[in-house]
């Protein structure tokens, strides 16, 4: 719905140039217009006192994914052939692209991919490397290519098995990168090498790289505040706008919202994500930090359940609690959860509002005033996302809105 909020945390100068790279210029509301609009107040801001950087994220070295790659498994301690075996196998399957399909095309969604492969090595059918993500303990994006490779180093440990039992021992003794990415070939991704391609790859990529490699190998967590948080999955963390987006900024940053007849245009800028057991349908620009939320969520072992979860939608603007085109749920950058226990408020009750305060009328608006637990707040602020309870001229304790941008 609607709101406003402070910035809270800070962010580093790469990590800023990478989403302003990405997102259109556009004009901030200036703090006159601002306070004009929502009456000078001081916002909310979770982590006052706290650490104001970023967290600790986990993340791949080097500039390419083929390096990226190249690092990873070195780090894990095996020897230039070996990883060169390794990689003359991904060569051929992705070209080290992670949401790459087999039937063309890329894709977060590995079921995008059925009956065909998907992702670094081609798992076939594409969907069935969710379930293999599960049974080996990643709860990061799959489509990230650091949860692909940890997923691929899960496999050689046999959690799950893949295509064969993968003799870690018998690998680590191979001395010949071409020996080694036909093993790897054999045990992982099945199949025959006519020509012997990747073991020619494996070559290439061994007069590439030897003598070189290390890095980081996986994911660490870093602390923000109360709760473990980690920004591997989501490429802004703790850094929100201090206004609400204007019409124009949400449709620059988020795109087209297409009309109340069609969405079309929109439809382009949505993908659908589990949520923690829900499927949702958000923004393609804030999905990486919804999953990062969850995995968070799951880290933390909040038992809090989720009986209700609503994030895209195309609003009608009715003046009120649903503002058309210029609610954030109308880009899909705006998540509802539990809304009859966690309710709007719109009644021009007096400022501050009683935390205590009484039921609303209406259906979304019965039951309690909100259940929403404070740790489960501050996770959703970590990776950008602001929280209708801190809103001022209501409360909609529902709601989670998207402000990880800062427009330019």
């Amino acid at each position: 719905m609607k709101g406003i909020v402070k910035i809270l945390f800070s962010v580093s100068l790469i990590t800023l140039g990478l989403i302003i790279a990405v997102v259109p210029s556009v004009s901030a509301i200036s703090q006159q217009d601002a306070d004009s609009i929502y009456g000078g107040t001081t916002f909310y801001d979770p982590d006052s006192g706290a650490a104001t950087g970023q967290c600790s994220d986990s993340s791949l070295s080097g500039s390419d994914n083929e390096t990226k790659t190249w690092n990873y498994f070195k780090a894990k301690g095996l020897s230039d052939q070996q990883v060169a075996g390794i990689m003359g196998n991904i060569l051929q399957e992705s070209h080290f692209n992670p949401l790459i399909m087999q039937k063309g095309g890329e894709s977060q969604n590995p079921a995008d991919a059925d009956p065909l492969g998907w992702g670094i090595i081609q798992w076939t059918p594409g969907s069935k490397v969710i379930d293999e993500a599960q049974q080996a303990g990643l709860s990061a994006p799959i489509y990230l290519l650091s949860t692909e490779l940890d997923l691929v180093w899960q496999h050689m440990h046999n959690n799950p098995v893949v295509t064969q039992t993968f003799d870690m021992n018998a690998f680590e003794s191979i001395t010949d990168e071409k020996v080694a990415a036909t093993y790897f070939r054999d045990h992982i991704e099945g199949g025959s090498d006519p020509g012997g391609v990747r073991e020619t790859n494996a070559t290439n990529i061994l007069n590439q790289y030897a003598g070189t490699g290390g890095g980081a190998s996986g994911g660490s967590t870093g602390t923000c505040g109360e709760v473990s948080t980690s920004n591997g999955d989501c490429s802004v963390s703790k850094i929100v706008y201090d206004a609400e987006y204007s019409q124009a900024q949400l449709t620059q940053i988020f795109g087209d919202p297409g009309t109340a007849g069609s969405h079309t245009a929109m439809d382009a800028n949505l993908i659908s994500v589990d949520f923690l057991g829900h499927s949702v349908q958000v923004n393609k620009l804030i999905a990486p930090c919804l999953q990062a939320v969850a995995s968070d969520w799951k880290a933390n072992n909040i038992t809090y359940k989720i009986d209700s979860i609503g994030c895209y939608r195309f609003d009608s603007d009715n003046g009120g609690s649903n503002i058309g085109l210029r609610s954030y749920h109308t880009y899909g950058a705006a998540c509802d959860i539990n809304p009859n226990t966690n309710n709007f408020y719109s009644n021009g009750a007096p400022r501050p509002y009683d935390p205590n305060c009484p039921a609303a009328s209406g259906v979304v608006d019965s039951g309690s005033c909100y259940n929403m637990p404070p740790d489960v707040i501050k996770i959703f602020a970590a990776h950008g996302f602001y929280w209708g309870g801190n809103f001022n001229s209501v409360k909609d304790y529902m709601h989670f809105e998207w402000h990880g941008v800062v427009p330019q």
